[in-house]
């Protein structure tokens, strides 16, 4: 079994190459980029999960810093919590951030082996899990997810499969296990749905994404290890917006993927070879409104798209 430092850090470890847009869509525009947190001298410093809540508040996981920062939509420091320590709510590498129907925030960390919820305002509120791979147990969780009926998602970079849980820490069953067939998943790092139950897999390294069937079958296959249109290397992030469109944050190739429901590549978006490195190893993605929130993880910051 890999380090699991080392191994999940081989995501925002690579070098960039460099940003243009193929495809059909329009190209997307950078209209902010958030570095900082409370002041001009607390930058973030891994930001990797990312969600937006029904209350408009955009919720960043900053790994290396052990803590959560909530932001309005503008990119206004709201505040942070977390912090390494042993009371209830200490963090030590929060990897990804969900934000449930109740409000609540729910955070996958990934050398604790448990999610810790809180409240909006950061107020602590329970945890579960606990190191192992027996059912109910984690090994290094590396995303979370709000899925149909406000069921939490998380997939376990270590224990190769994705566990549903209830709001509450109940686990409700298991999907996938260890492999490289259809259904199979290798060190996965995240999943999204769109508004029909459809569950989408960053099978990481697997270099693919998997479509599931809402009652949890495995549907179909996107992708193979490369740097071509329709080639992933470590595709580590994913989301999926009201029009079904499908948003990859395609780590080792340093660029943003978008593909149709069905698979097929709309739009790629990244840098020209040779170029100033804008976009280094990006971790997650999320989308909401005509917005793309990207955590560019090695530049240590979040970059805001518009998009058409």
């Amino acid at each position: 079994m890999r380090n699991r430092r080392v191994s999940f850090m081989v995501l925002a470890g690579l070098l960039a190459i460099g940003a243009g847009c193929t495809g059909v869509e329009a190209p997307y525009t950078i209209v902010a980029s958030w570095r900082t947190a409370s002041s001009p001298s607390d930058s973030l410093r891994e930001p990797m999960g990312i969600a937006v809540g029904t209350d408009g508040f955009v919720y960043v996981a900053d790994a290396r810093s052990s803590r959560v920062v909530k932001y309005t939509v503008e990119g206004h420091y709201v505040g942070a919590w977390g912090g390494s320590g042993r009371e209830p709510g200490a963090l030590s590498r929060p990897v990804d951030v969900a934000v449930g129907d109740d409000g609540r925030v729910y955070v996958a960390d990934f050398d604790l082996d448990r999610v810790v919820v809180f409240t909006a305002d950061g107020e602590f509120v329970t945890a579960w899990g606990s190191p192992g791979d027996a059912p109910g147990q984690l090994s290094s969780p590396s995303g979370i997810a709000t899925g149909p009926g406000g069921a939490l998602y998380v997939s376990e970079f270590q224990n190769h499969r994705i566990q549903v849980f209830d709001k509450d820490g109940g686990m409700l069953r298991i999907l996938g296990l260890e492999g490289h067939r259809d259904g199979q998943l290798h060190y996965p790092t995240d999943v999204a749905f769109d508004r029909s139950g459809y569950m989408y897999v960053a099978d990481a390294y697997n270099y693919r994404v998997q479509k599931w069937s809402p009652d949890g079958h495995p549907l179909s296959v996107w992708g193979s290890q490369g740097s071509a249109d329709d080639q992933f290397e470590v595709p580590s992030g994913i989301a999926v917006d009201d029009r079904g469109t499908v948003y990859i944050a395609d780590s080792g190739n340093h660029r943003l993927v978008v593909r149709d429901k069905n698979g097929v590549v709309v739009t790629i978006w990244e840098l020209p070879t040779g170029a100033h490195p804008e976009i280094n190893s990006p971790t997650r993605v999320v989308v909401s409104k005509n917005r793309i929130y990207l955590a560019d993880t090695a530049n240590g910051r979040i970059l805001v798209l518009s998009r058409s």
